[in-house]
């Protein structure tokens, strides 16, 4: 599931680069418009007029940590470690 993620932030600027180029050529005007297969607005939130859903993925669950200790690496690639994590509790 993390590398899903960390994919589909790759791939999203090129995503973006290649929708600014489409939206010139009026054979992309239909795709650009039109909604995702099964995508929806979340109930307490909106769209902004004439937006589409283009992808959307949907969690039921997910977890994380957060950093609480140094950094393993002096860089900040997206594939930082820390030496020490804590999750939050669930109740």
């Amino acid at each position: 599931m993390h590398n899903a993620l960390k994919s589909s932030l790759l791939v999203l600027p090129l995503l973006i680069s290649s929708l600014a180029h489409a939206a010139t050529d009026p054979a992309y005007e239909k795709v650009l418009t039109t909604d995702a297969p099964n995508a929806k607005d979340h109930p307490l939130t909106g769209r902004y007029q004439g937006s589409s859903i283009l992808l959307q993925t949907r969690k039921a669950y997910d977890e994380f940590s957060f950093p609480a200790g140094p950094a393993t690496e002096p860089d900040y690639s997206s594939n930082k470690k820390f030496s020490k994590g804590k999750r939050p509790k669930v109740r």
